[in-house]
Protein backbone atom coordinates (compact mmCIF):
# COMPACT_ATOMS: atom_id res chain seq x y z
CA UNK A 1 0.00 0.00 0.00
CA UNK A 2 1.19 3.35 -0.96
CA UNK A 3 1.46 5.86 2.23
CA UNK A 4 0.38 9.22 1.09
CA UNK A 5 3.26 11.78 2.18
CA UNK A 6 0.25 14.41 3.32
CA UNK A 7 -0.95 12.42 6.26
CA UNK A 8 2.73 11.78 7.28
CA UNK A 9 3.81 13.91 10.02
CA UNK A 10 7.60 15.22 9.30
CA UNK A 11 7.65 18.41 11.83
CA UNK A 12 7.73 16.27 14.91
CA UNK A 13 11.16 16.43 16.49
CA UNK A 14 13.68 13.30 16.25
CA UNK A 15 10.80 11.49 14.29
CA UNK A 16 12.18 8.62 12.36
CA UNK A 17 9.40 7.27 10.15
CA UNK A 18 8.40 10.22 8.13
CA UNK A 19 11.42 12.38 9.18
CA UNK A 20 13.85 14.43 6.87
CA UNK A 21 17.47 12.43 6.02
CA UNK A 22 19.96 14.61 6.81
CA UNK A 23 17.99 14.59 10.78
CA UNK A 24 17.92 10.86 11.25
CA UNK A 25 20.59 9.35 13.63
CA UNK A 26 23.59 8.63 11.29
CA UNK A 27 25.20 5.15 10.93
CA UNK A 28 29.35 4.77 12.19
CA UNK A 29 29.87 2.82 9.14
CA UNK A 30 27.66 4.42 6.39
CA UNK A 31 28.27 8.08 6.54
CA UNK A 32 24.86 10.10 5.24
CA UNK A 33 22.74 6.81 5.59
CA UNK A 34 20.61 6.60 8.56
CA UNK A 35 20.99 3.91 11.24
CA UNK A 36 17.57 3.16 11.03
CA UNK A 37 18.19 1.63 7.96
CA UNK A 38 21.02 0.16 8.49
CA UNK A 39 20.31 -1.65 11.31
CA UNK A 40 16.99 -2.86 9.55
CA UNK A 41 18.71 -3.85 6.71
CA UNK A 42 21.70 -5.87 8.75
CA UNK A 43 18.89 -7.56 11.17
CA UNK A 44 17.05 -9.12 7.20
CA UNK A 45 20.51 -10.17 7.05
CA UNK A 46 20.89 -11.93 9.82
CA UNK A 47 17.33 -13.51 9.46
CA UNK A 48 18.24 -14.81 6.01
CA UNK A 49 18.10 -13.38 2.54
CA UNK A 50 17.22 -16.36 0.71
CA UNK A 51 13.72 -15.90 2.23
CA UNK A 52 11.35 -16.83 -0.59
CA UNK A 53 9.55 -13.66 -1.95
CA UNK A 54 11.84 -11.36 0.50
CA UNK A 55 10.25 -8.00 -0.16
CA UNK A 56 6.96 -8.88 -2.75
CA UNK A 57 4.87 -10.47 0.43
CA UNK A 58 4.33 -7.76 3.13
CA UNK A 59 4.13 -8.08 6.60
CA UNK A 60 1.41 -8.03 8.19
CA UNK A 61 0.09 -4.55 8.81
CA UNK A 62 -0.93 -4.36 12.62
CA UNK A 63 2.86 -5.89 13.73
CA UNK A 64 4.21 -2.85 10.86
CA UNK A 65 2.13 -0.32 12.62
CA UNK A 66 3.05 -1.28 15.64
CA UNK A 67 6.94 -1.12 15.14
CA UNK A 68 6.25 1.78 13.58
CA UNK A 69 4.44 3.86 16.24
CA UNK A 70 6.85 2.12 18.83
CA UNK A 71 9.98 3.18 16.72
CA UNK A 72 8.91 7.14 16.71
CA UNK A 73 7.98 7.04 20.04
CA UNK A 74 11.38 5.51 21.45
CA UNK A 75 13.97 7.71 18.99
CA UNK A 76 16.52 6.59 21.27
CA UNK A 77 16.04 2.76 20.06
CA UNK A 78 17.66 3.59 17.14
CA UNK A 79 20.95 3.83 18.96
CA UNK A 80 21.16 0.67 20.16
CA UNK A 81 19.93 -3.07 19.49
CA UNK A 82 16.87 -2.21 17.46
CA UNK A 83 16.35 -6.23 17.26
CA UNK A 84 16.59 -6.63 20.75
CA UNK A 85 15.02 -3.79 21.92
CA UNK A 86 11.42 -4.70 20.40
CA UNK A 87 9.23 -8.31 20.49
CA UNK A 88 11.16 -11.07 18.62
CA UNK A 89 7.51 -11.48 17.05
CA UNK A 90 6.82 -8.16 16.03
CA UNK A 91 10.29 -7.97 14.09
CA UNK A 92 10.08 -10.92 11.98
CA UNK A 93 11.69 -11.07 8.48
CA UNK A 94 8.61 -9.82 6.87
CA UNK A 95 8.25 -6.76 9.08
CA UNK A 96 11.31 -5.91 8.71
CA UNK A 97 10.95 -5.86 5.08
CA UNK A 98 7.89 -3.89 4.76
CA UNK A 99 9.57 -1.49 7.12
CA UNK A 100 12.59 -0.63 4.85
CA UNK A 101 10.45 0.27 2.25
CA UNK A 102 7.87 2.28 4.44
CA UNK A 103 10.84 4.05 6.02
CA UNK A 104 11.84 5.18 2.08
CA UNK A 105 8.10 5.84 1.16
CA UNK A 106 7.47 7.90 4.08
CA UNK A 107 10.90 10.22 3.29
CA UNK A 108 9.54 13.90 2.72
CA UNK A 109 11.83 14.64 0.18
CA UNK A 110 12.35 10.98 -1.79
CA UNK A 111 15.61 9.62 -2.51
CA UNK A 112 14.80 9.54 -6.53
CA UNK A 113 12.72 11.98 -8.18
CA UNK A 114 11.01 12.48 -12.01
CA UNK A 115 13.09 15.26 -12.58
CA UNK A 116 16.56 14.28 -11.84
CA UNK A 117 15.55 11.03 -14.60
CA UNK A 118 13.78 13.16 -17.07
CA UNK A 119 17.13 12.75 -19.64
CA UNK A 120 16.27 8.96 -19.41
CA UNK A 121 12.83 8.77 -19.70
CA UNK A 122 13.46 11.69 -23.19
CA UNK A 123 16.07 8.81 -24.67
CA UNK A 124 12.88 6.77 -24.83
CA UNK A 125 12.46 4.49 -21.93
CA UNK A 126 9.63 2.48 -22.65
CA UNK A 127 7.71 -0.40 -20.50
CA UNK A 128 10.21 -3.07 -21.96
CA UNK A 129 11.80 -5.46 -19.37
CA UNK A 130 15.60 -4.68 -19.12
CA UNK A 131 16.52 -8.05 -20.38
CA UNK A 132 14.48 -7.16 -23.82
CA UNK A 133 16.49 -3.81 -24.61
CA UNK A 134 19.47 -4.13 -27.71
CA UNK A 135 22.75 -3.44 -26.52
CA UNK A 136 22.53 -0.28 -28.19
CA UNK A 137 19.39 1.08 -26.48
CA UNK A 138 20.77 -0.64 -23.38
CA UNK A 139 24.15 2.07 -23.86
CA UNK A 140 21.82 5.12 -24.55
CA UNK A 141 19.71 4.37 -21.23
CA UNK A 142 22.99 3.97 -19.24
CA UNK A 143 24.49 6.60 -20.72
CA UNK A 144 21.80 9.61 -20.08
CA UNK A 145 21.65 7.18 -16.87
CA UNK A 146 25.07 7.94 -15.68
CA UNK A 147 24.49 11.78 -16.73
CA UNK A 148 21.58 11.98 -14.76
CA UNK A 149 23.88 10.14 -11.31
CA UNK A 150 26.28 12.32 -12.21
CA UNK A 151 24.20 15.98 -11.94
CA UNK A 152 22.83 14.34 -8.75
CA UNK A 153 26.24 13.56 -7.29
CA UNK A 154 27.58 17.12 -8.51
CA UNK A 155 24.74 18.69 -6.78
CA UNK A 156 25.18 16.77 -4.03
CA UNK A 157 28.77 17.46 -3.83
CA UNK A 158 28.51 21.22 -3.93
CA UNK A 159 28.45 24.23 -1.64
CA UNK A 160 24.42 25.46 -1.47
CA UNK A 161 23.38 28.50 0.43
CA UNK A 162 20.81 26.52 1.75
CA UNK A 163 22.29 24.15 3.98
CA UNK A 164 19.65 21.79 4.47
CA UNK A 165 19.33 21.39 1.41
CA UNK A 166 22.66 20.80 0.88
CA UNK A 167 22.49 18.47 3.56
CA UNK A 168 20.01 16.92 2.15
CA UNK A 169 21.30 15.64 -0.88
CA UNK A 170 24.35 14.54 0.28
CA UNK A 171 22.13 11.92 2.75
CA UNK A 172 20.08 11.21 -0.66
CA UNK A 173 23.07 9.72 -2.64
CA UNK A 174 24.43 7.91 0.19
CA UNK A 175 20.95 6.54 0.66
CA UNK A 176 20.92 5.25 -2.56
CA UNK A 177 23.80 3.96 -2.55
CA UNK A 178 23.21 1.74 -0.02
CA UNK A 179 20.30 0.63 -0.57
CA UNK A 180 20.96 0.00 -4.30
CA UNK A 181 24.06 -2.58 -3.07
CA UNK A 182 21.78 -4.35 -0.86
CA UNK A 183 18.93 -4.97 -3.40
CA UNK A 184 22.13 -6.53 -5.47
CA UNK A 185 22.50 -8.48 -2.48
CA UNK A 186 19.09 -9.90 -2.64
CA UNK A 187 19.47 -9.96 -6.40
CA UNK A 188 22.32 -12.38 -6.35
CA UNK A 189 20.24 -15.11 -4.00
CA UNK A 190 17.53 -14.92 -6.50
CA UNK A 191 17.64 -18.86 -7.08
CA UNK A 192 16.63 -19.35 -3.83
CA UNK A 193 14.76 -15.93 -2.89
CA UNK A 194 12.92 -15.71 -6.44
CA UNK A 195 13.65 -11.99 -6.38
CA UNK A 196 15.36 -10.65 -9.54
CA UNK A 197 16.28 -7.94 -10.15
CA UNK A 198 12.71 -6.73 -11.95
CA UNK A 199 10.90 -7.93 -9.11
CA UNK A 200 13.05 -6.00 -6.67
CA UNK A 201 12.45 -2.94 -8.50
CA UNK A 202 8.75 -3.57 -9.03
CA UNK A 203 8.67 -3.48 -5.39
CA UNK A 204 11.30 -0.34 -4.68
CA UNK A 205 10.48 1.81 -7.41
CA UNK A 206 7.39 3.43 -5.34
CA UNK A 207 8.97 4.03 -2.51
CA UNK A 208 12.38 5.58 -3.67
CA UNK A 209 10.91 7.72 -6.02
CA UNK A 210 7.83 8.63 -3.66
CA UNK A 211 5.26 8.33 -5.77
CA UNK A 212 2.81 5.73 -8.43
CA UNK A 213 3.59 7.93 -11.24
CA UNK A 214 5.41 6.22 -14.20
CA UNK A 215 5.70 3.05 -12.43
CA UNK A 216 7.10 1.23 -14.99
CA UNK A 217 9.72 3.30 -16.36
CA UNK A 218 10.33 4.34 -12.71
CA UNK A 219 11.03 0.18 -12.08
CA UNK A 220 12.88 0.19 -15.07
CA UNK A 221 15.55 2.49 -13.91
CA UNK A 222 15.65 0.35 -10.53
CA UNK A 223 16.27 -2.00 -12.57
CA UNK A 224 18.93 -0.87 -14.46
CA UNK A 225 20.88 0.37 -11.85
CA UNK A 226 20.50 -2.53 -9.59
CA UNK A 227 21.69 -4.71 -12.43
CA UNK A 228 24.29 -1.69 -13.59
CA UNK A 229 25.71 -0.02 -10.12
CA UNK A 230 29.04 -1.17 -10.39
CA UNK A 231 29.82 0.33 -13.77
CA UNK A 232 27.51 3.41 -13.17
CA UNK A 233 29.76 3.80 -9.81
CA UNK A 234 33.09 3.11 -11.86
CA UNK A 235 32.26 4.99 -14.94
CA UNK A 236 31.36 7.97 -12.78
CA UNK A 237 34.48 8.02 -10.64
CA UNK A 238 36.57 7.52 -13.79
CA UNK A 239 35.05 10.39 -15.36
CA UNK A 240 35.73 13.12 -12.74
CA UNK A 241 39.38 12.20 -13.19
CA UNK A 242 39.64 12.26 -16.93
CA UNK A 243 39.92 15.81 -18.41
CA UNK A 244 37.06 16.49 -20.90
CA UNK A 245 38.07 17.01 -24.44
CA UNK A 246 36.06 17.57 -28.09
CA UNK A 247 35.64 13.39 -28.59
CA UNK A 248 34.16 12.88 -25.23
CA UNK A 249 31.02 12.48 -26.05
CA UNK A 250 31.90 10.23 -29.28
CA UNK A 251 34.13 7.83 -26.70
CA UNK A 252 31.81 7.84 -23.63
CA UNK A 253 29.26 6.37 -25.94
CA UNK A 254 31.09 3.77 -27.65
CA UNK A 255 32.57 2.61 -24.17
CA UNK A 256 29.23 2.28 -22.94
CA UNK A 257 28.09 0.67 -25.94
CA UNK A 258 30.96 -1.88 -25.64
CA UNK A 259 30.08 -2.74 -21.77
CA UNK A 260 26.28 -3.55 -22.99
CA UNK A 261 27.94 -5.53 -25.92
CA UNK A 262 29.57 -7.75 -23.36
CA UNK A 263 27.12 -8.01 -21.04
CA UNK A 264 24.29 -8.74 -23.57
CA UNK A 265 26.74 -11.67 -24.59
CA UNK A 266 27.36 -13.06 -21.10
CA UNK A 267 23.60 -12.57 -20.41
CA UNK A 268 22.77 -15.05 -23.15
CA UNK A 269 25.05 -17.33 -20.97
CA UNK A 270 24.05 -16.73 -17.37
CA UNK A 271 20.25 -15.95 -17.57
CA UNK A 272 20.80 -14.45 -13.80
CA UNK A 273 23.94 -12.30 -13.99
CA UNK A 274 24.90 -9.09 -12.05
CA UNK A 275 27.49 -7.18 -13.32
Amino acid sequence: MLVTKACVDTETPNRVFGGRLSLQLESCEHPGVPEILVQLVKALGERGLEIEGIYRVPGRASRLQKFIDYVNANPNVVSGNLAAATEPEILDSRTISSAIKRFLALLPESVLTIEEFSSVITEGLDDREATALTPVKLAQLLLAMRTSLEQKLEAALSVDTDVVQDTERKWRVATLDFIVRHLREVAALQARNHMSPRALSLCFAPSLFGCPKRCRKNSLMVELMIEHWPWLMKSLESGKQRAPSEHEGFRSFAEVRRYAYQFQRRRFFEPDLLT
